[in-house]
Parts: structure tokens; sequence; C-alpha cells
């Protein structure tokens, strides 16, 4: 549902550097206007096809701030892996790194907390 402001406070509480996993890989402008209507070109915006095994070469080897994911994405096991292999391979500094995910998987799943 648009309009309720979920994704813009989302990306406006993303850290510094952060890659913001959208919830589909065709309507990427929509995150990538907000992040440019709120001064946030810092922000990697990127579809879920980064969290299966064809997507994910595209981000190997960057590094990251955090990953925050879309309150409105669904959830599939194999973007749990996809996440789990994100987390391990391209957080700057986990020690310090903030997860914030919403995946829906029947009910809105939060993670919120320190790595």
């Amino acid at each position: 549902m648009r309009g309720t402001g979920t994704t813009t406070q989302q990306l406006k509480s993303a850290p510094e550097g952060a890659l913001f996993i959208w919830c589909n890989n065709f309507t990427l402008n929509y995150p990538k206007s907000i992040c440019s209507r709120i001064n946030r070109p810092d922000i990697k915006v990127v579809g879920p096809h980064v969290l299966t095994s064809e997507g994910y070469p595209q981000l190997h080897g960057s590094q990251y701030s955090d990953i925050i994911v879309d309150h409105a994405l669904e959830g599939t096991s194999e973007y749990h892996f996809g996440f789990a292999r994100l987390m391990r391979q391209c957080i700057r500094k986990p020690e310090q790194g903030r997860i914030d995910v919403a995946l829906n998987i029947g009910r809105c799943l939060k993670v919120n907390g320190k790595l």
C-alpha cells in the first residue's frame, strides 16, 4: 500500500551508506525518487533479486553500513538465505551494524538490533 510514509521513514532513518532492498524488481524508481526528495544519495537502492543466487553477484565485493529491507517485501526461504549471505559479506562493520528488516511471511517478522 502506497502513501502511508513507511518507506520514506525507513529511508530517512537509514544509516549513511546503507543498502535498501525494495519490495520488487520493477518499480525501483519509486524508492530512488524518495531518496532524491529527502536528499539521501548515499543509499543504494536495489530489488530483491540481489537476495537470489542470480542477483547476488551484482553486489559481490560491495560494502554497506547496514541493510534495510522495505516493509512490504514478501519473504521466501531463498530471500532469507540471501539476506544472511549479504549480512555476512556486505556489511562494513558487523559489530556496529543494525538490521532493520520487515519480511512478510504469513505475518510480519521484524528484527531490530545489533548483529
